[in-house]
């Protein structure tokens, strides 16, 4: 369709300046020739234009919006002005945190068994100081990520479930069994969580392990110890 256009405005062109203008038959075909270029460029250059000028891209094909080309959408880069800013990771993360363990303690302290009641309010106690470390030294979210992604909510489910079914006053051996073997699992979710808290302030006792060192040969070398 362009090129048709392109030579039809050639060809009005020639009659122009051959029968019009009197131009010479040279002159005639140069004109003729830019004329015939210029439509033919501008046919093909005018919709890119006009859907660039649409709102939302104007349907651009995949080979316009793919990456590096800067204009389809991408993830944000690292850096640039899309990107989320330093420590929102950790806000979020410790929001999401702080909710679960909210869900958590109100699952617990619907227990009526105070025994069982008591031992999941450890879990959550032990949660908490896992959370506080992880507000305090944000390095530690990477080493606690599993806890806050899948332990937090298997954990709650078991107290919920355990709830629910404690509350009900049905009793069968197969759902004393299962009601035990869940206030057991309390027990071994909050050794977990304390292991997983000692793991958080390694690198705190190591640190301090190392400057007590320091401090005392300093002390040593100075002769200032005790005699």
């Amino acid at each position: 369709m362009t090129k048709a256009f392109a030579a039809f405005g050639a060809a009005v062109v020639f009659i122009v300046a051959r029968h019009v203008l009197s131009f010479g038959l040279l002159s005639t075909l140069i004109v003729t020739g830019f004329c015939y270029t210029g439509i033919s460029a501008l046919g093909e250059s005018w919709p890119r234009r006009l859907r660039a000028r649409l709102p939302f891209g104007g349907g651009r094909s995949s080979r316009d919006s793919g990456p590096g080309t800067g204009t389809g959408p991408e993830h944000p880069r690292e850096g640039s002005a899309d990107a989320p800013p330093p420590g929102t990771e950790l806000l979020e993360a410790l929001a999401l945190g702080s909710r679960k363990l909210v869900q958590l303690r109100r699952a617990a302290g619907v227990i009526e068994e105070q025994r069982v009641r008591a031992k999941a309010l450890a879990v959550c106690d032990a949660a908490a100081r896992i959370l506080s470390e992880i507000r305090q030294d944000p390095q530690n979210l990477r080493k606690a990520r599993k806890f806050l992604d899948y332990y937090l909510d298997a954990t709650i489910t078991v107290v919920e479930r355990y709830g629910g079914l404690a509350q009900r006053g049905l009793r069968s051996p197969e759902m004393d069994s299962s009601l035990q073997r869940a206030e057991a699992s309390l027990d071994t979710i909050r050794v977990a969580y304390e292991k997983q808290l000692l793991q958080l302030v390694e690198d705190d006792l190591l640190n301090l392990d190392v400057e007590v060192r320091v401090l005392e040969q300093t002390i040593r070398m100075e002769g200032l110890g005790e005699s």
